[in-house]
């Protein structure tokens, strides 16, 4: 893409030939990102780079400061387009660099004092400007990060992509970047320090991809963000803050980004006051949406929280396949549009501190994940579970049909589960009228319980667990702690 390869439908053909790729064992090591499951990492196959780098060894070039000299670099300089700089602490950079003024990518580790402050890349961008891809990540452990990104970035009118991503201790980015009026890609991803983003990035028409997950020091979004009509990927919104000039983003400036696609993390929530803004939002028709992750967290006090307004009027696209609800306060929680998700695989509800009974999830016929956790008012767990009652369930489908892993953290008060309700078991229930016999969980592999200290008849639980039939279950009763990933770094 930043290469200008592909023209129309970008994300599209590029998806195409990745895939045509990846079949042909272009690829290795394809696995999704721990970060984000929606996502692939991958790398080149060792012998196809080999011959990669043979064939365009005269317009590609890797530089180690070293072990390679400088003539070398000079005796290539005018054909290289795409470059790689590998340096080690204190190393000499190579400035015969700047004499490649034809180049097009740059991918730049280079662990200097010069780099960290900013010195080193202001040369770079009065010599480069013909950039079109620039990487100054710093994945590696061990590689400082950039501590200031100069003014003189927007000079780089050529570039398309931009990555930031774990530059750690990067707290602002210069307004110069606004002038970047082709660039496609912007990532800052787990920038943990960066506090501001520029004021001007409405002006950033062409922007497609804004990678700003693990943001967390961002305590508000610029409002002007919402006209950018282009964009695929904004994975992280914070709403309901405090902003000093009042422009700060809120639900109702996603209204016009149907485009978006991937990951959508809202948090905040807990400080919205107006049920209208989340309307607004219209996240119905997002439909590339594949995760939504909502957060309601905020100053606002439990008798003024309007969370169950809001969760209602937050409705997704119905091909949602992730769902993550956290810190919701109110009694009343299950949203209309919950069962209409058919396709949802995952689903994690997480700190519901005043609800007593949990939602009918047995009737999402493409569940296959679920993590409940920290709901201190659950007391007992029964056939509501299942969804019994709640169309559009049948005694003839089984309940939780695709459900695989099932875990239960932090219930400090849940004291009872009708153990019968197990995988693979034959349930059957009778009324006045008739009497009717389903399945339950048939497929499950894993059923976890961490910190579920009240709850009675474990161990009988585990026995009827182990003697179904349908299919081998794994239960661990864990009593140590379990490492997660805090949400508050997102």
């Amino acid at each position: 893409m930043a290469q200008g390869y592909f023209k129309d439908d970008m994300e599209i053909v590029g998806q195409v030939y990745f895939d045509n790729l990846a079949m042909r064992s272009f690829f290795q090591h394809l696995k999704n990102d721990c970060f984000d499951e929606t996502r692939l990492i991958c790398k080149m196959h060792d012998i196809v780079q080999d011959f990669a780098q043979f064939l365009t060894k005269n317009e590609c070039l890797i530089i180690e400061t070293n072990d390679i000299e400088v003539p070398k670099i000079k005796s290539v300089h005018e054909r290289t387009r795409h470059l790689m700089i590998f340096g080690e602490k204190n190393s000499p950079f190579p400035v015969s660099v700047y004499k490649l003024k034809k180049l097009r990518s740059l991918l730049l580790r280079f662990p200097s004092h010069e780099f960290e402050s900013g010195e080193l890349l202001l040369d770079l961008f009065g010599q480069l400007t013909c950039l079109r891809s620039l990487d100054l990540s710093r994945p590696i452990f061990g590689v400082s990060s950039i501590h200031r990104l100069p003014n003189e970035v927007g000079q780089l009118i050529h570039l398309r992509l931009l990555d930031l991503s774990w530059n750690t201790e990067l707290t602002k980015l210069p307004e110069s970047l606004c002038h970047l009026y082709n660039l496609q890609t912007l990532n800052i991803r787990w920038c943990l320090d960066l506090k501001e983003l520029p004021h001007g990035m409405g002006k950033l028409i062409n922007l497609r991809h804004f990678d700003n997950l693990g943001t967390a020091s961002l305590t508000f979004m610029p409002k002007c963000l919402g006209r950018l009509t282009s964009l695929r990927t904004f994975e992280r919104l914070v709403v309901g803050g405090i902003s000093n000039d009042g422009e700060a983003m809120t639900l109702g400036d996603l209204r016009q980004l149907n485009n978006l696609r991937g990951t959508l993390y809202i948090r905040g929530l807990g400080s919205v006051k107006d049920v209208q803004e989340a309307t607004n939002a219209q996240l119905l028709n997002k439909k590339h949406l594949l995760k939504l992750m909502l957060r309601f967290d905020g100053q606002i006090t439990d008798t003024d929280r309007i969370d169950d307004l809001l969760l209602e009027a937050l409705q997704p696209p119905l091909d949602l396949e992730i769902l993550y609800i956290d810190e919701y306060m109110v009694l009343a929680i299950w949203p209309s549009w919950l069962i209409q998700l058919t396709r949802l695989r995952e689903l994690r509800l997480e700190s519901f501190k005043n609800i007593e009974q949990l939602p009918p999830l047995g009737i999402l016929p493409a569940l296959q994940v679920l993590y409940i956790k920290n709901m201190p008012k659950v007391n007992k767990v029964g056939l509501e579970f299942l969804g019994i009652g709640t169309p559009p369930f049948s005694s003839s489908s089984p309940a939780f049909p695709q459900l695989q892993v099932l875990r239960f953290d932090d219930m400090a008060n849940w004291e009872e589960w009708d153990y019968e309700i197990t995988t693979g078991t034959v349930h059957h229930s009778t009324s006045n009228t008739n009497t009717s016999t389903f399945m339950v969980m048939p497929l499950l592999k894993s059923l976890r319980f961490f910190a579920c200290h009240k709850l009675k008849d474990q161990e009988k639980i585990r026995q009827d667990l182990v003697k179904a039939s349908t299919t081998s279950l794994l239960m661990d009763l864990l009593s140590a702690t379990v490492t997660t990933i805090d949400s508050q770094s997102i």
